[in-house]
Formats: C-alpha cells, structure tokens, sequence
C-alpha cells in the first residue's frame, strides 16, 4: 500500500507536471496565433500618393542641382572669380568717370551761359539807365529850348 501511496504521489505531480505544460504549450499557441493574425489587423496607411509627391520634388530639385551644377559659375576658382570682380569694378570705375568728366566740362559750358547771361544782363541795365537819362536830359533841354524859343 505504501508503494501504492508512492506511485499515486509520483503520478499525481507527473499529473500536474503535464496540465502545466498543457498550460503553457496553450498559452504559446495562442500566442503564436494572436502574432499570425496581427498583421491582418494592422491598418497600414497608402503611401503612393505622398511617395509620389516626393519622388516629384526631389526630381525636380536634382533638375535644379544639375542646372546650378553646370553654370559657369561653378566652375570658376575663387582666384579667377575675384579677378573677374575686379576687372568688373576698373570697368564700371572709367565708365564712372568718363561720366563724371562729361559733366564737369557741361557744368562749365553752363556756368560760361550763366555768366554770359547775367553780363548781357548788367549791360542791358546800364543801357536802360543811359536811355533813361538821355530820355531825361531830351526832356529837359526840350522845356528849356521851347521855353527859350516861345519866350516865356
């Protein structure tokens, strides 16, 4: 009876040995099948449009970087670049000063006018101060003849 005792202990924890490992091989298949069916359940967004829109802008920004990348402006050194500024600048400067030259001689060829004009000026107010006194002398010599001549 004792081994009976025995082998019912050894049976009864082989017993609860297995319903636990029944449990778990359970709970990982329902797992494993929980994971399987997931991807099923997730919702995943559609990207084509917004890919799309991407792949766009980025075609077109690489037409521009190629376009910049093939000016000749890219190709210069900062030497040759900073040499063509300064030819630029000589340039621009005689261009300046022929400029400034050209007024200078016409602000002299003015100021000649002006001095011409405010001279013809001074002479036609001395010419009308000469005719005004001569008028005035006339006038008086005339009183004086008429006056001599009819005898007051």
């Amino acid at each position: 009876m004792e081994n009976d005792a025995a082998d019912l202990d050894d049976v009864d924890e082989a017993a609860k040995a297995f319903g636990k490992l029944r449990r778990e091989v359970t709970t990982m298949r329902l797992a494993i099948e929980q994971l399987v069916d997931e991807p099923n359940r997730i919702e995943i967004p559609d990207y084509t449009e917004t890919l799309a829109d991407m792949s766009a802008r980025i075609a077109g920004m690489s037409k521009r970087l190629k376009s910049i990348g093939s000016s000749p402006a890219m190709e210069l050194t900062p030497s040759e670049l900073a040499g063509q500024i300064a030819t630029a600048g000589v340039e621009a400067r005689k261009v300046e000063q022929t400029a400034l030259t050209d007024a200078t001689n016409n602000l002299g060829v003015y100021v000649r006018e002006m001095a011409s004009f405010t001279a013809s000026a001074r002479t036609a107010q001395q010419q009308n101060k000469w005719l005004f006194g001569f008028g005035a002398f006339t006038f008086v010599v005339g009183i004086i003849a008429t006056t001599v001549f009819f005898g007051w």
